[in-house]
């Protein structure tokens, strides 16, 4: 009989959960100094993703140098977006990888700096929480030199000093700081006698 059959139409909606994780080599850097960044992005599944799109705006101060990616194109200046294409499910083991090399500029503040990565794709993702991660790092300053000098006065053999006579002083010099001391132009030290030398008159 004709009432002995039924159909429905069902409409099969692919889903891949992408996820994104950021990291970097150095949990502290200099300014003037480099580090990288790596993202990490992996398709959940279950369907492959489709036009993945990575985007990093990259925080004020730090200066994206080069950008590589294990797959798909990615811009080189800031905002950085790295175009990876098709992401198959992770259990087949498919993922992108990206490496930004940036550094700090001279001139920004010391402190904590927050970088920020997003994943979005075409196919719909269940679960944007983990689309977003986020790596924080200590800019430090430059490297620097801080000089030390210590004044030592020769004894005098008579304990008295006139008019004519010498005394002999020594500066030392030190460095301890973790830069270099450049040579400078004009004068590298001056050094200023006590007040109380200054206009000796008559002997002992």
């Amino acid at each position: 009989p004709s009432n002995n059959r039924a159909s429905a139409l069902v409409s099969i909606q692919r889903v891949a959960d992408l996820q994104i994780m950021k990291t970097a080599s150095n949990s502290a850097v200099r300014t003037g100094e480099t580090l990288t960044y790596i993202l990490l992005v992996a398709n959940r599944g279950p369907s492959a993703a489709n036009q993945v799109v990575v985007r990093d705006a990259m925080p004020e101060g730090i200066e994206p140098l080069s950008v590589r990616a294990s797959q798909g194109t990615c811009s080189g200046e800031a905002p950085l977006v790295c175009a990876l294409g098709r992401l198959l499910p992770s259990p087949t083991g498919d993922q992108a990888t990206i490496e930004i090399t940036a550094r700090p500029l001279i001139g920004l503040r010391p402190g904590q700096v927050v970088n920020t990565a997003t994943v979005a794709g075409q196919t719909f993702d269940p679960d944007t929480v983990n689309n977003q991660s986020s790596h924080q790092v200590q800019v430090t300053p430059p490297p620097g030199a801080e000089l030390r000098s210590i004044t030592i006065q020769s004894a005098n053999t008579n304990g008295c000093l006139g008019e004519g006579q010498v005394l002999n002083f020594s500066l030392s010099i030190t460095n301890t700081g973790d830069g270099v001391q450049m040579d400078n132009p004009g004068p590298e030290v001056t050094a200023l006698l006590p007040i109380d030398l200054l206009g000796i008159v008559g002997g002992c």
